[in-house]
């Protein structure tokens, strides 16, 4: 085996490799022994076909696939021949089986950048001491007690304090505005998570029911064309729920 690489633009490179074109026809000829095997042909009992007949119809099918076969039975050790470690998937991009005592074959990849490694001994590190405030603890607790809470569907209507399951459209001057439609929406009356009126607006509803809200957003709402106008929500109530430990 022979091989040469060349550097191409960047991190392309070109591998070349040379093998005896013994390697090739034997692999060819094997290929086309296995073939005979399972085709049928004109005038011959299956597996009783002339290599030479063999060659004629499927010599070309043969050789593609000994090319596959040569270069996935060579090419890690070409590369370590060459030193070479690619960082992507090596592509063939020629191939030649046509000289009477060499069959070559080049594929091209990129390989990883040089990275130069500092000497780190000499990096000042600034420690960032955390400040946990009372604020940040009984957010987090809140947090931890939300995900432990669960909630049980009861028959009844809706209470400050249930965990409901909506259906809701808000529509603007008649259309629905963007995010304004949302399904299977679970919230806690009285948590104050959406905009005034809302959840007011679904105390004392059983599921089942539906209701139509006529709000308006906060002058200082973050989405601007929603600022300070009035809109319409159509709210159906699927399912009222109340804390497992509740009576």
């Amino acid at each position: 085996m022979k091989t040469s690489l060349e550097k191409l633009d960047g991190l392309k490179r070109a591998l070349a490799v040379d093998l005896s074109i013994d390697i090739f026809r034997q692999k060819t000829d094997k290929i086309l022994r296995g073939m005979a095997s399972k085709v049928t042909v004109d005038g011959f009992r299956k597996g009783k076909v002339p290599l030479s007949i063999m060659r004629k119809q499927f010599g070309d099918r043969a050789s593609s696939e000994a090319v596959n076969e040569i270069v996935n039975d060579t090419l890690v050790e070409a590369l370590a021949d060459a030193k070479a470690t690619p960082a992507s998937r090596p592509a063939i991009t020629k191939i030649d089986s046509q000289d009477k005592d060499t069959f070559s074959y080049t594929v091209t990849f990129e390989v990883f950048p040089d990275v130069k490694v500092e000497d780190f001994s000499k990096l000042k590190v600034e420690q960032i001491e955390a400040k946990i405030t009372q604020e940040d603890e009984e957010k987090t607790l809140e947090g931890l007690i939300n995900q432990a809470t669960e909630y049980k569907a009861v028959e009844r209507k809706s209470k400050a304090g249930d965990q409901v399951t909506i259906d809701f459209k808000g529509m603007l001057n008649g259309e629905v505005f963007e995010g304004g439609i949302a399904s299977d929406f679970k919230m806690v009356l009285g948590k104050g998570s959406m905009i005034a009126g809302f959840e007011d607006g679904l105390l004392d509803i059983a599921a089942g029911k539906s209701v139509t809200l006529n709000l308006t957003f906060p002058k200082e709402y973050h989405a601007p064309q929603l600022a300070g106008k009035d809109v319409v929500f159509e709210v159906e109530m699927k399912e009222v729920a109340l804390l497992n430990h509740q009576n």
